[in-house]
């Protein structure tokens, strides 16, 4: 899997997402105050993040080199191939992120994340559902697979570059009851990544990992 970025790039990369959570985080906390938190606010929030995780990884990444689909593994796979290594990484993901909530259990009672607030779901259904379950992990895959794992497999090998990355997508989350999860759940996704060189069977469990997810949160 050889591209045309270093892990220099990848360390700007991220230092760029970094700027914007914290911009985003900082916003968010002075409206905090103020009492002008939103379900609307926090969704363009999210919006906003998607969009520079996707123009930073693009952007770093030599366009020169053929565009997003060349970039960033956006390979055809038979759909049947594509659908197994989906299913494979969404149930692989799910056994361990369910190894890890139960052993961290053991130690903590701050290991299961809080549930997403009803309000989501009263005001803007559909515009929650459209950045959590759809834009999210597409941007998400797009620069933590796509571009940081693999800035980083040509120099530090497989088990550097996911642990890396996957080390990256959990801090992200900044909850720390979701950064072990995130965490492990990228590890798996890098490894089928690099199995297929395609990011759409990650995107896809990816995809079905929130939507598990969301379903389940608007059901308590």
């Amino acid at each position: 899997m050889a591209v045309p970025w270093s892990p220099r790039r990848v360390g700007f990369g991220a230092g760029v997402v970094a700027l914007a959570i914290g911009l985003v985080f900082a916003v968010g906390r002075l409206l905090e105050r103020d009492g002008a938190t939103s379900v609307a606010t926090v969704l363009a929030a999210s919006a906003f993040v998607s969009v520079v995780t996707v123009a930073a990884a693009y952007a770093l990444g030599p366009r020169a080199a053929g565009g997003l689909r060349a970039l960033f593994g956006w390979r055809r796979l038979p759909a049947a191939r594509t659908l197994g290594w989906a299913a494979l990484a969404f149930f692989a993901s799910f056994a361990a992120t369910l190894a890890y909530v139960l052993a961290a259990e053991s130690v903590t009672d701050r290991a299961v994340p809080a549930p997403i607030p009803a309000s989501f779901f009263d005001e803007l259904p559909v515009l929650t559902v459209l950045l959590v379950v759809l834009v999210g992990p597409a941007a998400e895959e797009v620069f933590f697979r796509g571009f940081c794992f693999a800035g980083l497999v040509g120099r530090w090998g497989f088990w550097g570059a996911a642990a890396g990355s996957s080390a990256l997508f959990g801090l992200a989350h900044l909850d720390p009851a979701l950064m072990g999860p995130a965490a492990v759940s990228g590890f798996v996704f890098a490894w089928v990544y690099w199995r297929t060189r395609s990011l759409w069977p990650v995107v896809l469990a990816h995809v079905a990992r929130n939507a598990v997810a969301l379903g389940v949160a608007a059901s308590l």
